[in-house]
């Protein structure tokens, strides 16, 4: 179960930070630290890049949970 949860943290936080490099690709490229001063702005603080990517985790666990039901489905 600790690896099942370690797993999961190290997907969501890789998710993160793959979001938050490919959505602000050119921000990053210009002026990084400019981009990090500016997330205590954004509309939601520092919440918002935690928000997405929490959101985009669970589309992706929705399709790993209906992936994991057809093979489930299959094996039968």
């Amino acid at each position: 179960m600790k690896r099942i949860v370690i797993r999961e943290v190290i997907l969501y936080l890789f998710l993160c930070l793959f979001l938050a490099i490919w959505m602000h690709w050119n921000a990053w490229k210009s002026h990084p630290l400019e981009q990090l001063q500016a997330i205590s702005t954004a509309p939601l603080g520092w919440l918002h890049p935690f928000v997405f990517t929490f959101i985009v985790y669970l589309i992706i666990g929705v399709v790993r949970l209906f992936i994991a039901f057809v093979r489930k489905f299959k094996a039968r």
